[in-house]
């Protein structure tokens, strides 16, 4: 119920302590939409812009030009190079934020809602928004439409299968390393994806306020629904401490928890909020 011109009520970044419990990080923000780890950093797609946290200190890094980013992705084989979704399209920075430029060359229509870097392959990048979905193999410097339609999320699996979610057109798949992509058959088709998790090659689980959730164990052919019965789910994680673990955000509700072997979802924190990204990270010394 936040309205412009209000107090900011506690929000923002969060972390889970040894005990279970959620702590709040840095200052209050009303939309983070996403955030990615390099190394002891941590870069958040922050209403305003980027934020860069390093050593105890909040940046911003980019300008007052920059506003409302979807997605910020690190490159695993740069160190210090970003990529962020932003709706006038792909922002990349080579120097950890420092300096950053527009770099849009074959996108149709810039409005970019998510963007990946190819964890195997040096340079590829996959970016998907209003225009359709796209490759990139100079690490983003020009883009090649590989399918239409209104892309909101991608996810890797592998070195061959990528996976990707559309707006009112379902999930589709890539066995060929994020080149080709086809729809997938067991997911409602109209069906709008708003999270995709991996767990190895073959174990996927993907949210919409469609369905809910529903999962498969052989890499799509066959998918059940395993939704804690409200379908309004946006964030899907697994548990990198715990595999077969699955977490979810519900709606102004928080955080559910699945543990493995279980069809019950237990509440795992955060009551009454909205959550965009879970992400599991290994903690840095």
């Amino acid at each position: 119920n936040y309205v412009v011109g209000a107090r900011l009520v506690e929000s923002g970044l969060y972390r889970q302590k040894a005990n279970g419990e959620f702590e709040h990080l840095g200052p209050s923000h009303p939309a983070i939409r996403g955030m990615a780890f390099d190394g002891n950093r941590v870069y958040l797609a922050a209403g305003n812009g980027c934020v860069r946290v390093a050593n105890g200190e909040w940046r911003q890094t980019t300008g007052w030009e920059v506003t409302e980013p979807m997605g910020v992705e690190v490159d695993p084989f740069h160190r210090g190079r970003l990529y962020l979704a932003l709706p006038d399209g792909v922002y990349v920075s080579n120097n950890g934020g420092e300096r950053w430029d527009y770099s849009n060359q074959g996108l149709h229509r810039p409005y970019i809602q998510t963007v990946v870097a190819d964890r195997y392959r040096k340079g590829v990048v996959l970016a998907g928004g209003e225009s359709g979905l796209y490759r990139s193999e100079d690490a983003g410097a020009t883009w090649n439409r590989i399918a239409e339609g209104m892309f909101t999320t991608i996810a890797q699996a592998d070195e061959r299968r990528w996976w990707a979610g559309r707006q009112w057109g379902g999930l589709f798949r890539s066995t060929d390393g994020g080149r080709r992509f086809a729809a997938v058959n067991g997911v409602p088709a109209k069906a709008t994806i708003y999270g995709i998790a991996t767990e190895g090659p073959r174990r996927v689980a993907v949210t919409s306020w469609d369905f809910g959730l529903l999962e498969t164990s052989d890499e799509g052919r066959n998918w059940r629904e395993q939704g804690p019965g409200d379908q309004r789910l946006w964030t899907v994680a697994y548990d990198r401490r715990e595999p077969g673990s699955l977490w979810v955000n519900v709606h102004e509700k928080g955080l559910l928890r699945r543990t493995p072997g279980a069809t019950e979802w237990k509440a795992a924190g955060l009551p009454g909020t909205v959550i965009y990204q879970i992400s599991f990270v290994e903690e840095q010394a």
